[in-house]
């Protein structure tokens, strides 16, 4: 059984979300649920048997159904296996797709906001002198 913390922090990592087909996850602190389809599962993206390991941007939540079905293939064959035998398979994961977004806010979010008044006011001038130069 992995630590609190880190299960806490997988869970995170999607917002409690399957990393695979986006269905709402419960932990396994939940009790007495009927259905457990949807506890979370901690799945490794490269399977430990392929060479993975526990660190952590290896390891997202997963439900049942989709940590059962992919089971020691690793994201990419997944998503292979998914088009040879349900004729679907996603460009990316609901999961994969909050980790390019992540990714893309970190790399502009340090950037400053671009100047909007000094730009309005050079256009005028730059506009006034191509004018000039063919009248």
């Amino acid at each position: 059984m992995m630590r609190s913390d880190r299960r806490q922090a997988v869970w995170n990592r999607t917002g409690g979300r399957c990393f695979y087909c986006d269905c709402g996850l419960i932990d396994d602190f939940a009790t007495g649920r009927p259905d457990r389809r949807f506890d979370m599962q901690i799945d490794h993206m490269t399977p430990e048997k392929r060479g993975g390991s526990d660190v952590a941007s290896n390891l997202v939540p997963a439900c049942r159904a989709c940590n059962s079905a992919k089971s020691s293939m690793t994201v990419d064959e997944y998503r292979l296996w998914l088009m040879l035998t349900q004729g679907r398979a996603p460009i990316s994961f609901p999961g994969e797709r909050r980790k390019d977004v992540e990714r893309d806010w970190l790399l502009v979010s340090h950037l400053p906001a671009p100047p909007r008044e000094p730009v309005k006011r050079q256009i005028p001038d730059r506009l006034a002198r191509f004018l000039e130069k063919y009248q």
